[in-house]
């Protein structure tokens, strides 16, 4: 979403604004922003635009939740919006997992009655496991990868 969220940030510099309504794409601004190079890059990134453009909704809806029913200032409820979203990300994106026998960490098999494994609901209901030492590891690089993806939301 980084080239797409570019693309945005190229729109709003064009004094172009983006809205999602539905599965349509809403723009408005000048004439002489809509270039046809330009509206074929809109065109050919149209479904990520609008899962841009539905994050970035939920992005700022939480932050004017935390700010305004938080009482946080609005840089603090931007960070907990983002952690919000984040959150989101994570349970719409779950683990590939393919074999529930090794460990979906470090790829070691998990050897019965030596641990106890946690279990992690992945894609397709599939269950996929961790060993207890690699399942603290495991959620920080999932949540890294998280935010790598969602950081172009922090941008202005």
């Amino acid at each position: 979403m980084i080239a797409v969220s570019t693309l945005l940030n190229e729109l709003y510099a064009s004094g172009v604004t983006a809205q999602r309504e539905g599965e349509q794409l809403v723009l408005d601004g000048p004439r002489s922003a809509f270039t046809e190079d330009f509206i074929n890059k809109l065109r050919a990134n149209k479904q990520e635009l609008l899962s841009c453009l539905e994050w970035k909704a939920l992005f700022n809806e939480r932050a004017a939740i935390a700010e305004r029913d938080g009482g946080y200032p609005r840089l603090a409820a931007e960070l907990i919006a983002f952690e919000d979203c984040i959150d989101q990300w994570l349970c719409a994106n779950p683990p590939h997992c393919t074999d529930s026998s090794v460990c979906l960490h470090c790829g070691k098999p998990l050897e019965e009655g030596t641990v106890v494994p946690v279990t992690v609901v992945g894609d397709a209901g599939r269950r996929g496991a961790l060993h207890t030492i690699c399942a603290g590891r495991w959620r920080s690089l999932r949540r890294w990868e998280g935010k790598t993806t969602l950081i172009w939301l922090l941008q202005p």
